[in-house]
């Protein structure tokens, strides 16, 4: 139950990003699992330049993993303005 409800909140944080980013400049992203073919490429962008997601490690965004609870605070603190 809990991974389906972290599931859908990422899709709609992601959505709402998307929707903000039409006709954003592609990004070079240091990520290896986010390429420009992927439906998700310009909101990890957006994501990722203005600091509300920075990937799992120096080289991985892990779009298809799972998010933990201090993961999701740590996203709707910075979403809310907190850095």
């Amino acid at each position: 139950m809990l991974k389906r409800i972290l599931s859908l909140l990422l899709a709609a944080v992601i959505t709402a990003v998307a929707a903000v980013t039409v006709g954003a400049a592609k990004t070079k992203l240091p990520f290896t699992d986010v390429t420009e073919s992927k439906w998700f490429f310009d909101a990890v962008c957006e994501a990722y330049e203005n600091g509300i997601m920075l990937g799992t490690s120096e080289k991985t965004f892990d779009p298809n993993g799972t998010m933990t609870r201090a993961q999701i605070v740590t996203l709707l603190s910075r979403l809310a303005g907190e850095r």
